[in-house]
């Protein structure tokens, strides 16, 4: 794995963040106005740096306690496959604020990827999706 430096700070512009979520087809129409508001309402935010660019980014929504929601875990292309996105993935569950969540959940297209860290198919699951205008 090449190194990455993972931050664990919600002071990142939203401009790096947009950049990064261009390249991930289910968050490519976000605004940065919309961004921005999802940020002041997230719990957990790590991302990852490689030569002064992010390249990558885990957000999490959490109690602390509970629950926690793995929302956003999004890896730029040229970094998929160097363990970047496995890097994300293991300090945001080490994080002070996630080690001892009792459920930690997530939505996935690639199931395989987060199974090595015990995450299955849940059927409790629901799901109310408000559609754009």
């Amino acid at each position: 794995m090449q190194e990455l430096e993972i931050r664990d700070t919600k002071e990142v512009s939203v401009s790096s963040l947009l950049g990064l979520l261009a390249g991930a087809e289910w968050a490519a129409a976000r605004t940065a106005a919309d961004v921005a508001r999802a940020l002041e309402h997230t719990t957990v935010l790590l991302t990852g740096w490689y030569e002064g660019r992010c390249v990558g980014m885990v957000r999490v929504l959490t109690d602390g306690v509970f629950r926690a929601l793995i929302d956003d875990l999004v890896v730029h292309a040229d970094g998929r496959g160097r363990g970047w996105g496995r890097a994300l993935m293991e300090a945001a569950l080490a994080h002070p604020l996630l080690r001892e969540v009792e459920e930690v959940a997530l939505s996935t297209v690639i199931p395989a990827f987060y199974k090595r860290w015990g995450f299955r198919r849940d059927s409790h699951a629901m799901k109310r999706i408000r559609r754009g205008e």
